[in-house]
């Protein structure tokens, strides 16, 4: 028998009437592009920069994690960039002279956010915030270079009815460049013009006709891993798969079922874990390919021990793909899997950010997001370093026309451990145990 032990020093605490959420989950830049349909923009009058500054730069000489502030002379960085934020225009610029300020913490989890940052709505749904919609076209999309690339395509949305396919460049909207968020605002229902670059050469440019439409981002991003569900037929072999956009609630843990029970028809799953953000710290989402009585989780957290016991005792073949997109509870996960070589790691090492949140409001419309709790697994600090994937398949999203080169290599690795193994696989995972 063997044991995992998880030193976890971060606790879900939302404090819901003061305002102070702490969580161990992140989102990502990579974000589901929709915004609140009909919102109303903020008055100018309720942009307080220096009131707004002054709070952002407190709670950070209050709470942060690190008391040595990761080697920042804290109060210097306040003498730098107090009179530019102060002097912004706008609170989008006083937003992204902020973030600057904070990205010299050098650590995950601690950033500005406004109504006009996607990151804004994906950290709402994380903190329990489930009715944040916008409008949007149903895609993911990841900034390069200044540009917006697709690295998905929401099932069912306008955009994929549109043709529209991950790898493609977002280049304008109505005659604008192209904003995950102002491309969509106040056009929710009404149709605009979009200009999509599939490759290269701008002669491969198409102007797409879309409808935004408005949805709950969770229930979003819920239905997407549901329609994710699907059995790959490869080289003879059949096999479940799920892409699994975050690891909280029961919708996930539903989700993940579904796929075992797909993985029990067939002869192995492959869980995708790339971008979307974290959730829990990834020992329920193992414990179920852990034979029962061969794995136990340990999670230690400020001075509270709880033991997860795997129960559903599924041995057949795991492939999980990650990437840089895959964040805090999913590099958990992927962590777990290659300690226990219960799955194989496909893709590219994961973001190293491991460091506990905790959110509170500065405004009506902003939150500042904070890293407050240092976290190691298993005596080892993954902020900053990530896991690596036991197959490196490097992939630059951009152009890519639809191809997945990662899922490829995870369908061969798949048929390789199927024909190495002879697995089964329980139907049900037993919640009370996890």
């Amino acid at each position: 028998m063997f044991r995992i032990a998880v030193l976890v020093l971060v606790l879900w605490d939302t404090q819901c009437a003061s305002g102070n959420e702490r969580t161990d989950v992140t989102s990502s830049t990579e974000t589901l592009v929709i915004l609140e349909a009909n919102r109303k923009a903020p008055e100018p009058n309720e942009f307080n920069p220096a009131e707004y500054f002054d709070k952002i730069w407190g709670i950070i000489n209050d709470e942060f994690w690190d008391p040595n502030f990761n080697g920042l002379d804290w109060a210097d960085a306040r003498k730098r960039y107090e009179p530019k934020a102060i002097a912004a225009e706008d609170h989008e610029s006083f937003a992204e002279i902020v973030n600057q300020m904070l990205a010299e913490l050098k650590t995950s989890h601690t950033r500005y956010y406004t109504k006009w940052d996607p990151g804004y709505y994906t950290v709402q749904v994380v903190f329990g915030k489930p009715d944040v919609h916008r409008s949007g076209i149903g895609v993911v999309t990841k900034e390069i270079e200044g540009r917006h690339y697709v690295i998905a395509v929401i099932h069912s949305s306008p955009a994929e009815k549109a043709g529209i396919l991950s790898g493609d460049w977002l280049v304008e909207a109505d005659g604008r460049p192209f904003h995950p968020i102002s491309s969509f605002f106040n056009k929710t229902g009404r149709e605009i013009e979009l200009i999509v670059q599939r490759g290269p050469l701008e002669s491969s440019r198409k102007i797409l006709k879309i409808t935004p439409f408005d949805m709950k981002e969770k229930d979003r991003l819920g239905n997407d891993s549901y329609a994710s569900l699907k059995t790959i037929e490869y080289r003879g072999r059949r096999f479940a798969y799920v892409r699994l956009w975050w690891l909280r609630g029961i919708e996930m843990k539903n989700i993940l079922e579904f796929g075992i029970n797909q993985a029990n028809e067939t002869e192995g799953i492959i869980i995708d874990i790339r971008d979307g953000y974290g959730g829990d710290m990834g020992y329920e989402f193992i414990a179920p390919f852990l034979q029962y009585g061969l794995g136990k989780i340990t999670v230690e957290s400020t001075g509270r021990k709880q033991i997860f016991k795997s129960v559903a005792g599924c041995d057949k073949p795991v492939v999980a793909l990650i990437n840089s997109g895959s964040r805090s509870g999913k590099e958990v996960l992927a962590y777990l899997f290659k300690k226990t070589g219960r799955g194989v790691l496909v893709g590219e090492r994961t973001a190293g950010y491991v460091i506990g949140g905790r959110k509170k409001d500065i405004s009506l419309d902003s939150f500042l997001y904070y890293g407050v709790y240092n976290m190691l697994i298993d005596g080892k600090r993954l902020e900053g370093v990530g896991v690596e994937p036991d197959i490196e398949v490097p992939f630059d999203i951009r152009f890519a026309a639809g191809n997945d080169i990662q899922l490829q290599r995870a369908k061969e690795e798949m048929v390789k451990l199927i024909e190495a193994s002879k697995p089964s696989c329980s139907k049900k995972i037993n919640e009370d145990s996890l």
